[in-house]
C-alpha cells in the first residue's frame, strides 16, 4: 500500500490570478501549478480555483479543480481542504466576543474553542465515533462565526450529501475551520461538483442558520413534510410522550462496573414510570439503554436483551397496561469488535 502524500497551495512553483468583471459579478480564478509534496517534494499536481463574487450577495462561492494525472506515482485523491479558514483568538473565552457554531449532533455554540472535552480527530478509517463527519454526527454541512461587529458563513451547498469532515482546532495562529471534501477516492481529475460558500452575514447564529435553511429548502433538501403534517407519524409521536431513559447496567454514565443495577429486573422501574406519568400527566416513552445481550454497546449483536425475551416481554406488557411505551436505544450502525466495560467484557471472535 502507498504511502500518503500532502500537498499544500502554498507549496506551488508558481501562482497567478486572473479577475473579470461581468455585469452582475466578478470572477476569479486562481491558478497553482506544480504543487509539492510533503514527504518526497514531487511536483506535477495543479489546482485551479474559482471564486465568484456576486454584486447582489455578501456571500461568494468557491470552488476547486485538482489535476493530478501528470503524476503517476498519485493513485488516487482522498480528500481535499478547501478553502483554509483560520480565525484569530477573539472568543468570548479570551475576552472578546466570537462565537462559533458547530453542527455536531443538535448544534453547538462554541466560546472556547480550546476547551473541548475531546480534542480535535482527524476523520478517518476505521470509524472513531464522535467526530466532524457529514452525513453522520453532524446534521448539517455549514458552520458560523458571528459577534458584535458582524459574522462568517462557512457552508457547502450540496443537495448530494457528499461526505465531509467540518471540524475545528486550535493552532498557533488562531483558530482553525476545518473543511474537508472527500472524493470518493477518485482516480481522474477531480472537479467540485457543487459551490463551497463564504461570507458576511449580520446578526447571531440564528442568521447564519437562516442562511442554510433557505439553500436546504430552495434545494429542496427538506422534502420530507412537517411531523404534523407527515401522515406516515404514528399518532403517539404527535401526541409527544415525555421521555426517560437510563441504563440498566452500571451506575451513571459509563461508571462502575458492568453489572446490572436496581432498575433491572426492567419491571423495577414501573413505580417511577407511574409517578412521572402522574406528574407529567401525559404518557412516557421508556428507552433503556445497556440492555444487550452480549455488552453494553456492541451493536450489531445486541439481541436477546439481558435476561432473555421472556423476561424482557413482561416488562413490556406491563408497560403497555399503565398505558406507556416501550423504546429501546440503539446505539448506531457500528460493527462491534470488542467491547471494554468491565467484567465480562465481549470480544465478537467469541461468537
Amino acid at each position: 500500500m502507498g504511502a500518503t502524500q500532502y500537498f499544500d497551495s502554498s507549496q506551488a512553483e508558481s501562482f497567478t490570478c486572473q479577475r473579470s468583471d461581468k455585469e452582475d459579478k466578478t470572477l476569479f480564478t486562481l491558478q497553482y501549478k506544480n504543487i509539492a509534496s510533503d514527504r518526497f517534494f514531487e511536483r506535477g499536481i495543479s489546482a485551479r480555483v474559482y471564486i465568484e463574487c456576486s454584486k447582489n450577495s455578501p456571500l461568494t462561492q468557491w470552488r476547486i479543480d485538482v489535476d493530478f494525472n501528470s503524476q503517476p506515482a498519485l493513485e488516487l485523491l482522498e480528500f481535499v481542504e478547501f478553502p483554509k479558514v483560520t480565525l484569530v483568538n477573539d472568543f468570548k473565552a479570551q475576552g472578546g466576543d466570537l462565537e462559533l457554531f458547530w453542527p455536531f449532533s443538535e448544534g453547538c455554540l462554541i466560546d472556547d474553542p480550546g476547551a473541548r472535552q475531546h480534542p480535535y480527530k482527524a476523520v478517518e478509517y476505521p470509524s472513531g465515533g464522535w467526530y466532524g463527519l457529514y452525513p453522520g454526527p453532524l446534521q448539517m454541512q455549514y458552520m458560523s462565526v458571528q459577534s458584535s461587529k458582524g459574522g462568517l458563513y462557512l457552508a457547502s451547498h450540496d443537495e448530494s450529501h457528499g461526505p465531509k469532515e467540518i471540524e475545528f482546532c486550535t493552532v498557533e495562529e488562531g483558530t482553525r475551520l476545518i473543511y474537508k471534501v472527500f472524493t470518493s477516492a477518485t482516480r481522474t481529475n477531480y472537479k467540485m461538483p457543487y459551490a463551497m460558500v463564504l461570507g458576511g452575514f449580520d446578526g447571531d447564529w440564528y442568521a447564519a442558520a437562516e442562511i442554510y435553511r433557505d439553500f436546504a429548502t430552495c434545494a429542496k433538501l427538506c422534502q420530507i413534510p412537517k411531523l404534523k403534517d407527515n401522515p406516515k407519524v404514528l399518532d403517539w409521536i404527535k401526541e409527544s410522550p415525555v421521555v426517560c431513559t437510563y441504563a440498566v447496567r452500571g451506575e451513571g454514565h459509563h461508571a462502575g462496573p458492568s453489572q446490572p443495577n436496581k432498575l433491572y429486573p426492567y419491571k423495577n422501574v414501573l413505580p417511577y414510570l407511574a409517578y412521572y406519568q402522574k406528574e407529567f400527566g401525559t404518557n412516557i416513552l421508556n428507552i433503556i439503554m445497556q440492555y444487550e445481550g452480549t455488552a453494553p454497546w456492541s451493536p450489531p449483536y445486541v439481541w436477546p436483551p439481558m435476561g432473555g425475551e421472556d423476561l424482557f416481554k413482561d416488562y413490556v406488557d406491563a408497560l403497555h397496561d399503565q398505558g406507556n411505551i416501550a423504546g429501546l436505544y440503539c446505539s448506531g450502525t457500528s460493527w462491534t469488535e470488542f467491547s471494554s466495560t468491565g467484567d465480562g467484557d465481549y470480544d465478537c471472535r467469541n461468537r
